[in-house]
């Protein structure tokens, strides 16, 4: 079960990060540990994705 603050890995993408947000669906947000733009993510200085419980892994 992936939980706040977890570290994972969006399997898809390789990228790796932190979760910072869980919504009641099931839904994460991911601060990833590269500080650069990609493409797909949002935020500053530290790219945020959201993914599903499912397209992350621990690590």
């Amino acid at each position: 079960m992936i939980k706040l603050y977890d570290k994972v890995e969006i399997i898809d993408r390789g990228i790796t990060g932190e979760v910072v947000d869980i919504s009641e669906s099931g839904k994460c947000v991911v601060e990833s540990d590269s500080k650069e733009h990609k493409e797909g993510a949002y935020g500053g200085e530290w790219p945020l994705y959201d993914c599903d419980v499912s397209m992350l892994k621990k690590t």
